[in-house]
């Protein structure tokens, strides 16, 4: 998704406003009562409202001039006391955890790599393991924007270990990623060495 309003406001206006609050599930309270675009707060109040896709938008009337606000970016620049520079990768995947530990500046690669799930075509269950054309499973890759190819396994479970580990090296960052896949990872892992 396209991260409207790189620095609308200055933080320390936003602080003003703001504060971030991780029982509010949009991670954001009002700092004091007031309007903004017609529609009144109260102080303490949940600030923002879920929009489709799972995220959070808040708008902030600053004179007579509304500012539409992802409140992931809000959460980040009030923890950070910057607005980031490139997108917000919420780490667990979960559009709507805008907990401060769970929100990074990343790259659109990095975030694009973090994606909540596994391709519709995707018959492995585990990313990065696919069919073999001769039978048998392949690991594959992806890094600076191609598929590299990492070996041929005629075990499932050896595929899946390789691409764990491969990834994990590879890609440090995606470690919150693959935690989704960690039970898989261990039992094919178990099962190669022979424990139950």
């Amino acid at each position: 998704m396209a991260e409207p309003n790189r620095a609308p406001i200055p933080v320390d206006v936003l602080r003003e406003f703001f504060t971030a609050d991780d029982s509010s599930p949009s991670g954001l309270r009002w700092k004091k009562t007031g309007t903004s675009v017609g529609a009144r707060y109260r102080q303490g109040s949940v600030a923002g409202s879920a929009k489709s896709g799972g995220y959070w938008q808040t708008t902030l009337t600053i004179d007579g001039k509304a500012h539409r606000l992802l409140a992931h970016r809000v959460v980040f620049a009030l923890h950070t006391g910057a607005w980031p520079v490139g997108v917000i990768d919420h780490i667990n995947g979960n559009r709507s955890d805008n907990r401060a530990s769970n929100l990074r500046d990343a790259t659109h690669t990095t975030n694009a790599r973090n994606i909540a799930g596994l391709p519709s075509h995707n018959v492995s269950g585990f990313p990065g393991v696919s069919r073999h054309a001769k039978g048998g499973w392949q690991v594959s890759i992806r890094s600076n924007s191609r598929n590299e190819y990492i070996g041929h396994f005629t075990s499932k479970k050896a595929a899946i270990v390789c691409a764990y580990e491969t990834k994990l090296k590879r890609h440090p960052e995606a470690a919150a990623y693959l935690m989704r896949w960690e039970a898989d990872y261990h039992a094919a892992q178990a099962a190669l060495q022979g424990r139950p």
